[in-house]
């Protein structure tokens, strides 16, 4: 290692991650933060992120090798966060390439637990909880077993209302 090495930031590695998130207060590897946040909190815990622009004014921005992604106001407002379980059959531009390897928690519970009690709509979960919005489809459905016999999830979208 050289001396200019020391200088280098460290790549975040994404089995390294911890996440909490409760309706006002997002803790990211004991770094806390009120919810909804800014892009530049996000930014200056997993680096310079990947922009994508849908329809309709949809901004994202995406942490590919860790396997989140967020979704934006103009005003650079995070207002969702995602986090990717399971690579998609048919992934979408503005989706993370990379998958979550880290902890999840949803005030403190595992968040499949706690997805595990919401509403089954055949393709996917949903829950409302504690000011957050939840939803997570299911694996099964995405590679095209219309059965939802798999309680696995695709990921996991957290909006903060």
């Amino acid at each position: 290692m050289g001396l200019f090495d020391l200088f280098k930031k460290q790549k975040l590695n994404s089995a390294d991650i911890n996440i909490d998130i409760t309706n006002h207060i997002a803790t990211i590897n004991e770094k806390k933060f009120a919810v909804p946040c800014r892009l530049d909190e996000l930014t200056k815990i997993f680096g310079k992120a990947r922009r994508f622009e849908g329809g309709a004014g949809n901004i994202n921005y995406v942490w590919d090798e860790l396997g989140i992604y967020c979704y934006v106001t103009a005003q650079l407002k995070v207002y969702c966060i995602a986090i990717k379980k399971h690579r998609s059959a048919q992934p979408m531009p503005f989706e993370a390439s990379g998958t979550f390897k880290g902890v999840l928690t949803i005030g403190g519970e595992n968040w499949e637990d706690v997805m595990s009690k919401g509403n089954d709509l055949e393709i996917a979960r949903e829950r409302t909880i504690d000011g957050l919005s939840l939803f997570a489809e299911y694996v099964d459905f995405e590679y095209g077993d219309k059965n939802g016999s798999s309680n696995a999830y695709t990921g996991i979208e957290i909006k903060l209302i």
